[in-house]
Protein backbone atom coordinates (compact mmCIF):
# COMPACT_ATOMS: atom_id res chain seq x y z
CA UNK A 1 0.00 0.00 0.00
CA UNK A 2 1.63 3.75 -1.25
CA UNK A 3 2.06 5.54 1.23
CA UNK A 4 -0.92 8.39 -0.17
CA UNK A 5 -3.58 5.47 0.12
CA UNK A 6 -2.30 5.33 3.65
CA UNK A 7 -2.72 9.07 3.87
CA UNK A 8 -5.88 8.95 3.15
CA UNK A 9 -6.87 6.13 5.10
CA UNK A 10 -5.25 8.03 8.05
CA UNK A 11 -7.18 11.16 7.22
CA UNK A 12 -10.41 9.39 6.92
CA UNK A 13 -10.54 7.68 10.15
CA UNK A 14 -9.44 11.04 12.21
CA UNK A 15 -12.49 12.84 10.29
CA UNK A 16 -14.59 10.15 11.12
CA UNK A 17 -13.43 10.37 14.36
CA UNK A 18 -14.04 14.01 14.94
CA UNK A 19 -18.00 13.49 13.32
CA UNK A 20 -18.29 11.04 16.67
CA UNK A 21 -16.99 13.43 19.02
CA UNK A 22 -19.35 15.75 17.87
CA UNK A 23 -21.95 13.59 17.86
CA UNK A 24 -21.23 12.33 21.50
CA UNK A 25 -20.38 15.52 22.85
CA UNK A 26 -21.67 18.43 21.09
CA UNK A 27 -20.17 21.58 21.19
CA UNK A 28 -17.25 20.12 22.65
CA UNK A 29 -14.39 19.64 19.89
CA UNK A 30 -14.05 23.57 18.97
CA UNK A 31 -12.12 24.04 22.70
CA UNK A 32 -10.43 20.77 21.72
CA UNK A 33 -9.52 21.68 18.52
CA UNK A 34 -8.14 25.27 19.73
CA UNK A 35 -4.89 23.47 21.90
CA UNK A 36 -4.47 20.43 19.41
CA UNK A 37 -4.77 22.03 15.80
CA UNK A 38 -1.33 23.75 16.27
CA UNK A 39 0.35 20.75 17.22
CA UNK A 40 -0.82 18.61 14.62
CA UNK A 41 -0.44 21.10 11.85
CA UNK A 42 3.27 20.91 13.37
CA UNK A 43 3.45 16.47 13.89
CA UNK A 44 0.12 15.17 11.70
CA UNK A 45 1.73 11.61 12.46
CA UNK A 46 -0.08 11.98 15.92
CA UNK A 47 -3.40 12.41 14.60
CA UNK A 48 -4.76 8.75 15.47
CA UNK A 49 -2.85 8.74 18.75
CA UNK A 50 -4.73 11.96 19.86
CA UNK A 51 -7.77 11.59 18.12
CA UNK A 52 -8.37 7.74 19.84
CA UNK A 53 -7.54 9.21 23.11
CA UNK A 54 -9.94 12.27 22.23
CA UNK A 55 -12.76 9.92 21.71
CA UNK A 56 -12.31 8.30 25.08
CA UNK A 57 -12.07 11.34 27.34
CA UNK A 58 -13.09 14.04 25.72
CA UNK A 59 -14.60 15.33 28.65
CA UNK A 60 -12.01 15.04 30.79
CA UNK A 61 -9.82 17.05 27.91
CA UNK A 62 -12.45 19.87 27.59
CA UNK A 63 -12.41 20.78 30.77
CA UNK A 64 -8.53 20.15 31.15
CA UNK A 65 -6.91 21.98 28.56
CA UNK A 66 -3.83 23.17 30.59
CA UNK A 67 -2.82 19.18 31.58
CA UNK A 68 -2.90 18.90 27.45
CA UNK A 69 -0.71 21.78 27.12
CA UNK A 70 1.47 19.90 29.39
CA UNK A 71 1.45 17.22 27.83
CA UNK A 72 1.98 18.65 24.08
CA UNK A 73 4.96 20.94 24.70
CA UNK A 74 6.82 17.43 26.53
CA UNK A 75 6.41 16.00 23.29
CA UNK A 76 7.09 18.88 21.53
CA UNK A 77 10.69 18.95 23.59
CA UNK A 78 11.42 15.48 22.84
CA UNK A 79 11.17 14.97 18.76
CA UNK A 80 13.71 12.44 18.88
CA UNK A 81 12.26 9.92 21.06
CA UNK A 82 8.67 10.77 19.91
CA UNK A 83 9.60 10.25 16.29
CA UNK A 84 7.14 9.22 13.81
CA UNK A 85 7.55 5.52 12.94
CA UNK A 86 7.34 5.20 16.87
CA UNK A 87 4.23 7.06 17.06
CA UNK A 88 2.47 5.92 14.09
CA UNK A 89 3.06 1.78 15.59
CA UNK A 90 0.12 -0.27 17.11
CA UNK A 91 2.15 -0.91 20.37
CA UNK A 92 2.41 2.69 21.08
CA UNK A 93 -0.96 3.77 20.57
CA UNK A 94 -2.07 1.25 22.69
CA UNK A 95 -0.02 2.15 25.49
CA UNK A 96 -0.67 5.69 24.69
CA UNK A 97 -4.61 5.32 25.38
CA UNK A 98 -3.38 3.36 28.61
CA UNK A 99 -1.00 5.74 29.67
CA UNK A 100 -3.54 8.88 28.88
CA UNK A 101 -6.49 7.55 30.59
CA UNK A 102 -4.26 7.80 34.43
CA UNK A 103 -2.66 11.01 33.27
CA UNK A 104 -6.25 13.22 32.17
CA UNK A 105 -7.71 12.15 35.17
CA UNK A 106 -4.29 13.19 38.04
CA UNK A 107 -4.87 16.15 39.43
CA UNK A 108 -1.78 16.37 41.16
CA UNK A 109 0.43 18.04 39.16
CA UNK A 110 4.06 16.31 40.32
CA UNK A 111 2.55 12.78 39.73
CA UNK A 112 1.74 14.27 36.01
CA UNK A 113 5.32 15.00 35.43
CA UNK A 114 6.44 11.77 36.88
CA UNK A 115 3.85 10.09 34.63
CA UNK A 116 4.86 12.15 31.13
CA UNK A 117 8.67 10.46 32.38
CA UNK A 118 7.24 7.11 32.12
CA UNK A 119 5.47 7.46 28.81
CA UNK A 120 9.14 8.57 27.60
CA UNK A 121 10.46 5.50 28.78
CA UNK A 122 7.92 3.64 26.84
CA UNK A 123 8.49 5.92 23.41
CA UNK A 124 12.52 4.54 24.20
CA UNK A 125 11.81 1.08 24.92
CA UNK A 126 12.59 -1.40 22.40
CA UNK A 127 10.34 -3.89 23.47
CA UNK A 128 7.05 -2.33 24.34
CA UNK A 129 5.39 -5.01 24.72
CA UNK A 130 7.16 -6.24 27.99
CA UNK A 131 7.91 -2.59 29.22
CA UNK A 132 5.78 -2.60 32.76
CA UNK A 133 3.49 0.77 31.80
CA UNK A 134 0.38 -0.45 33.58
CA UNK A 135 2.38 -1.34 36.88
CA UNK A 136 4.12 2.34 36.74
CA UNK A 137 1.09 3.69 36.33
CA UNK A 138 -0.86 1.88 38.68
CA UNK A 139 2.03 2.99 41.58
CA UNK A 140 2.11 6.24 40.80
CA UNK A 141 -1.63 6.02 40.84
CA UNK A 142 -2.18 4.54 44.16
CA UNK A 143 1.11 6.33 46.24
CA UNK A 144 0.55 8.86 48.42
CA UNK A 145 2.02 12.58 47.96
CA UNK A 146 3.42 11.57 51.22
CA UNK A 147 5.27 8.57 49.91
CA UNK A 148 6.37 9.85 47.13
CA UNK A 149 7.90 12.74 48.97
CA UNK A 150 9.96 10.13 50.80
CA UNK A 151 11.42 8.70 47.42
CA UNK A 152 12.34 11.78 46.35
CA UNK A 153 14.46 12.06 49.76
CA UNK A 154 15.63 8.43 49.24
CA UNK A 155 17.27 8.93 45.56
CA UNK A 156 19.00 11.96 47.14
CA UNK A 157 20.36 11.00 50.16
CA UNK A 158 20.07 7.65 50.58
CA UNK A 159 20.90 5.85 47.35
CA UNK A 160 24.07 7.50 47.31
CA UNK A 161 25.41 6.30 50.49
CA UNK A 162 23.92 2.73 49.62
CA UNK A 163 26.03 2.81 46.13
CA UNK A 164 28.85 3.81 47.79
CA UNK A 165 28.61 1.00 49.90
CA UNK A 166 28.46 -1.60 47.61
CA UNK A 167 31.35 -0.30 45.38
CA UNK A 168 33.47 -0.69 48.41
CA UNK A 169 32.57 -4.02 49.37
CA UNK A 170 32.53 -5.08 45.43
CA UNK A 171 36.21 -3.77 45.81
CA UNK A 172 37.50 -5.91 47.96
CA UNK A 173 36.20 -8.76 46.13
CA UNK A 174 37.89 -11.37 44.21
CA UNK A 175 35.89 -13.04 41.61
CA UNK A 176 35.44 -13.83 38.22
CA UNK A 177 34.04 -11.77 35.41
CA UNK A 178 30.81 -13.75 34.70
CA UNK A 179 29.93 -13.70 38.54
CA UNK A 180 30.13 -10.17 38.45
CA UNK A 181 26.63 -9.76 38.07
CA UNK A 182 25.44 -12.47 40.72
CA UNK A 183 27.81 -11.04 43.07
CA UNK A 184 26.32 -7.09 42.94
CA UNK A 185 22.65 -8.19 43.38
CA UNK A 186 23.73 -10.19 46.14
CA UNK A 187 25.72 -6.95 47.53
CA UNK A 188 22.73 -5.10 47.16
CA UNK A 189 20.49 -7.30 48.60
CA UNK A 190 21.69 -6.92 51.69
CA UNK A 191 21.74 -2.62 51.61
CA UNK A 192 19.23 -1.90 54.28
CA UNK A 193 17.07 1.56 53.36
CA UNK A 194 15.66 1.22 56.51
CA UNK A 195 18.87 1.04 58.80
CA UNK A 196 20.80 3.83 56.26
CA UNK A 197 17.47 6.05 56.79
CA UNK A 198 17.98 5.93 60.65
CA UNK A 199 21.15 6.20 60.53
CA UNK A 200 20.90 9.80 58.30
CA UNK A 201 18.28 10.78 61.40
CA UNK A 202 20.54 10.16 63.64
CA UNK A 203 23.80 12.18 62.38
CA UNK A 204 21.42 14.81 61.41
CA UNK A 205 18.96 15.49 64.32
CA UNK A 206 20.23 13.11 66.85
CA UNK A 207 21.31 15.33 70.17
CA UNK A 208 24.45 13.01 70.45
CA UNK A 209 25.48 13.27 67.16
CA UNK A 210 28.98 15.38 66.10
CA UNK A 211 26.53 17.39 63.56
CA UNK A 212 24.00 18.39 65.77
CA UNK A 213 26.20 19.21 68.83
CA UNK A 214 27.97 21.75 66.22
CA UNK A 215 25.10 23.09 64.96
CA UNK A 216 23.87 24.11 68.72
CA UNK A 217 27.01 24.78 70.12
CA UNK A 218 26.42 22.07 72.44
CA UNK A 219 30.07 21.36 75.12
CA UNK A 220 29.84 18.85 78.08
CA UNK A 221 27.45 20.66 80.36
CA UNK A 222 23.82 19.64 80.08
CA UNK A 223 21.05 21.96 78.90
CA UNK A 224 17.66 20.12 79.38
CA UNK A 225 15.59 22.85 77.48
CA UNK A 226 17.82 22.44 74.43
CA UNK A 227 17.78 18.65 74.70
CA UNK A 228 13.90 18.44 74.73
CA UNK A 229 13.70 20.76 71.50
CA UNK A 230 16.41 18.67 69.96
CA UNK A 231 14.42 15.44 70.61
CA UNK A 232 11.09 16.62 69.23
CA UNK A 233 12.46 17.82 66.08
CA UNK A 234 14.06 13.89 65.80
CA UNK A 235 10.67 12.57 67.14
CA UNK A 236 9.32 14.80 64.03
CA UNK A 237 11.32 13.69 61.42
CA UNK A 238 11.82 10.28 62.69
CA UNK A 239 8.02 9.69 62.04
CA UNK A 240 7.95 11.81 58.69
CA UNK A 241 10.76 9.32 57.33
CA UNK A 242 9.64 5.99 58.78
CA UNK A 243 5.35 6.31 58.56
CA UNK A 244 5.07 5.87 54.52
CA UNK A 245 7.43 2.38 55.09
CA UNK A 246 4.67 -0.11 55.48
CA UNK A 247 2.92 1.81 52.08
CA UNK A 248 6.21 1.32 50.08
CA UNK A 249 5.69 -2.43 50.66
CA UNK A 250 2.43 -2.98 49.89
CA UNK A 251 3.13 -1.18 46.67
CA UNK A 252 5.81 -3.45 45.86
CA UNK A 253 8.92 -0.64 45.97
CA UNK A 254 10.08 -2.02 49.54
CA UNK A 255 10.40 -5.41 50.82
CA UNK A 256 11.07 -6.86 54.19
CA UNK A 257 13.76 -8.82 55.84
CA UNK A 258 13.41 -10.28 59.24
CA UNK A 259 16.09 -11.60 61.03
CA UNK A 260 15.36 -14.14 63.75
CA UNK A 261 17.53 -13.40 67.38
CA UNK A 262 18.49 -16.89 69.75
CA UNK A 263 15.30 -17.87 72.35
CA UNK A 264 14.21 -15.81 74.39
CA UNK A 265 16.00 -12.58 72.33
CA UNK A 266 13.24 -11.59 69.73
CA UNK A 267 13.72 -11.04 66.30
CA UNK A 268 14.15 -7.83 64.12
CA UNK A 269 12.78 -6.22 60.47
CA UNK A 270 14.87 -4.27 57.86
CA UNK A 271 13.44 -2.67 54.98
CA UNK A 272 15.04 -3.10 51.82
CA UNK A 273 14.82 -1.33 47.96
CA UNK A 274 13.12 -3.71 45.50
CA UNK A 275 14.36 -3.76 41.66
CA UNK A 276 11.11 -2.28 40.53
CA UNK A 277 11.37 0.24 43.60
CA UNK A 278 14.67 0.99 41.91
CA UNK A 279 13.26 1.21 38.46
CA UNK A 280 10.05 3.46 39.58
CA UNK A 281 12.54 6.26 41.02
CA UNK A 282 14.37 6.72 38.01
CA UNK A 283 11.28 8.71 36.92
CA UNK A 284 10.75 10.77 40.07
CA UNK A 285 12.84 13.79 40.64
CA UNK A 286 12.85 16.87 43.39
CA UNK A 287 9.57 19.55 42.53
Amino acid sequence: MNNKIKQGKTMSLIDNTKSAINIAIPGMMPFIQRVIDPFLTAYPYWGLAIYAVIGLYGVYLAIKQDELNELLVFVKNHPREFREEIVKSEEFRKGFIQFFDAYVKERLKNKRKISREILLGFAKAENKNDYELERLQDTLLRISPEALKLLVFIKKEILPELRKNIEFEFSVMKYVPEDKERLLDTIWARQSVSEAIMHWIYENYNVNSQTVKKQYNIGSEHNEVLSVKIWGIEHKITKEKTECWPELLGLGIFRITVTGGTIGSGSGSSYHLTDFGLRFMDYISEG
